[in-house]
């Protein structure tokens, strides 16, 4: 009797988690149309009007603290915004409509595809627009902006100018004082994707720059300024807006020294895991000769020599995989693939930059 009520409870608790799942869904295929209409159109009118809200912040925030021309640049890209947000929109839609038709006629399968297919349209879409800002120039010129305006000594803030009172529909942003924490403080949890950036444009001096005004080794001798263990991330530095310039706060508490990891080992030294195999694309400093490095990966261990002799900040002109050349045309950097290192515990490589 036992049992027969363990199992009858079972399928009740089955049935409600059934009731709830089908509670969020919209049978567009049976019933009255029109509530559903509603319920379907709601979430799209409601995102209509966040992209809005969104160009509306853009104008107050650039129109009260950038001036005239700023305005004037954000009013003249809103066409070509439109274009794209449109364009995309469309692309969604039309998606859903083939989603639809495959789910009311219960071909699985393919409904399934339609999403796979839709998500991975969106993922290309947008690495697409990314390379298409690093070739026509826009990357640096945003990174210039970022250098010539929000760069200092200690670390890049996170805006300028700090604000100065409480504003009421921004709400905690401008409620720490000027040059802390979010207000125009330097967080360096984001200093490291500045330096990844920089060295995506190819500016490997630039790069390493950003990379030793926050890391503890190179900061040591500012320790007085800086007031925290010499040897950890803080999660901020005080901005320069702040009477305590440098002094950081809250050591420890932050994620700066993973994404450090990360911007040191697979973007300036530039040896970085890839579906295909290991891919070595360095950006350094100028004035270094080279490096060496040891990377496990897959199970095999390799063993990297990089060689500088003209002294560039990126850019690979030869590699070789024990011996054997590998071609570095077509891409950043090179790739060696998975095949030359197969069934191999060790495996020498010499990369020359150029």
């Amino acid at each position: 009797m036992k049992q027969i009520r363990h199992r009858t409870g079972a399928v009740t608790e089955m049935e409600q988690t059934t009731a709830k799942k089908n509670k969020y869904e919209i049978d567009m295929c049976n019933g009255t149309i029109m509530d559903k209409l509603i319920s379907f159109s709601l979430p799209l009118m409601l995102s209509g009007i966040l992209q809005l809200m969104f160009n509306a912040v853009d104008i107050i925030v650039v129109g009260r603290f950038s001036g005239s021309q700023a305005l004037a640049a954000v009013g003249s890209t809103s066409a070509l915004i439109n274009v794209f947000t449109n364009l995309f929109i469309g692309i969604s839609l039309g998606a859903n409509v083939l989603a639809a038709r495959f789910f009311a006629s219960g071909r699985e399968k393919e409904m399934s595809d339609t999403v796979h297919t839709a998500i991975l349209l969106a993922l290309i879409s947008g690495i697409l627009m990314a390379g298409i800002g690093v070739k026509e120039g826009l990357a640096e010129k945003a990174l210039e902006s970022v250098k010539n305006r929000l760069d200092t000594k200690y670390g890049i803030v996170l805006l300028q100018p700090a604000y100065t009172y409480y504003h009421l529909e921004l709400g905690e942003i401008s409620s720490y004082p000027e040059g802390y924490k979010e207000n125009a403080g330097i967080f360096c949890h984001n200093n490291p994707w500045i330096s990844i950036a920089e060295t995506v444009v190819g500016r490997g001096n630039r790069a390493w720059q950003v990379y030793t005004r926050t890391c503890p080794a190179y900061i040591e001798d500012i320790s007085e300024i800086h007031r925290t263990e010499p040897y950890v991330y803080s999660q901020m530095i005080a901005g320069k807006d702040a009477p305590n310039f440098g002094e950081a706060k809250n050591s420890w508490l932050t994620g700066t020294a993973a994404w450090t990891f990360l911007d040191v080992s697979q973007y300036i030294l530039g040896i970085r895991p890839d579906y295909d195999g290991l891919v070595i694309d360095p950006c350094i400093p100028s004035s270094l000769d080279g490096f060496t490095a040891r990377r496990d990966f897959r199970g095999t261990t390799y063993h990297v020599t990089v060689k500088n002799p003209n002294h560039v900040e990126k850019g690979v002109i030869s590699m070789t995989v024990d011996g054997k050349d590998v071609d570095v045309s077509g891409i950043s950097g090179g790739m060696i693939p998975i095949a030359l290192a197969a069934g191999k515990k060790d495996v020498n490589v010499e990369v020359v930059m150029g």
